[in-house]
């Protein structure tokens, strides 16, 4: 038997930037549901560009790793209101959104293949952290980011997630940073250059 929702129910309040188009920009709770189609379709489409140009060795790993963060840097600015109303709120969301499944992903391949068996640092320990902090980090950043748009606004918001971005991007900076410097000095070791 299918359960009968309340007439006020609204499943776009699991996502808080479709409440928010739905509350600040007058959208249906239909309309606002495009949110999740552009975010699914952003995620689809970075994923599959990223797949294509590092199996076709146009780009490295590392490269589009920090690539994706830059532009997701970048895609966070159209969460101010600045002008832009509903439709930058889905420019960001799905430059955002796409390009952080890019990073997870690579970021998660590298700390698998980081992994040493019979060690503390092992993928079964690994993949426990890994899992257990993805769900309380999905339990919560929900409820975070409704109080933050209720309480601070549209600004706040996006202020509080291009710190957070920025930080991202510096760490993953930093991590390609320490491959590209390993993969110059194997390559000067190959070439009986000092290093």
């Amino acid at each position: 038997m299918p359960r009968t929702l309340p007439p006020d129910h609204s499943e776009s309040r699991l996502h808080p930037l479709a409440s928010t188009v739905e509350v600040s920009y007058g959208w249906s709770v239909e309309l606002s549901g495009t949110i999740f189609t552009v975010v699914s379709l952003s995620s689809l489409a970075f994923s599959g560009l990223a797949s294509a140009v590092i199996s076709r060795q146009v780009l490295t790993e590392s490269t589009v790793f920090l690539a994706c963060n830059v532009v997701a840097l970048a895609g966070v600015i159209f969460l101010f209101d600045f002008g832009t109303g509903a439709f930058g709120l889905l420019l960001a969301d799905g430059l955002v959104y796409g390009c952080a499944s890019v990073s997870n992903g690579i970021a998660e391949g590298w700390g698998s293949r980081a992994a040493k068996e019979g060690t503390d640092f092992s993928n079964e320990v690994y993949r426990t952290w890994n899992t257990s902090l993805a769900c309380a980090a999905r339990f919560l950043a929900p409820v975070v980011a409704r109080t933050i748009l209720d309480f601070g606004g549209r600004n706040l918001y996006a202020a509080l997630q291009l710190a957070m971005v920025a930080l991202s991007t510096s760490t993953v900076y930093k991590a390609v940073s320490m491959i590209w410097n390993l993969s110059r000095e194997v390559h000067s070791f190959k070439n009986g250059k000092e290093v």
